[in-house]
């Protein structure tokens, strides 16, 4: 099922480093969620794609803006 940009992302629940629950609705109506997919964590390309993300984008600092990757 394909999303499409402005769409509202179907929920789903992971978890994180720390093995707890994270569910993307519990977001909802308070901040803004950034939804990255690197499936090949660890490579160069993905470690540059975060840096990007990380000095590119300082909206992902912002109180209101929750970084989640997968």
């Amino acid at each position: 099922m394909a999303v499409e940009v402005g769409q509202e992302a179907p929920d789903f629940e992971l978890k994180n480093q720390h093995g707890e629950p994270v569910r993307l609705s519990s977001f909802r109506g308070t901040k803004n969620v950034v939804l990255v997919f690197y499936p090949l964590a660890f490579s160069s390309v993905c470690t540059t794609e975060l840096y990007a993300l990380r000095d590119d984008f300082p909206e992902i600092t912002r109180d209101d803006v929750e970084l989640l990757t997968v």
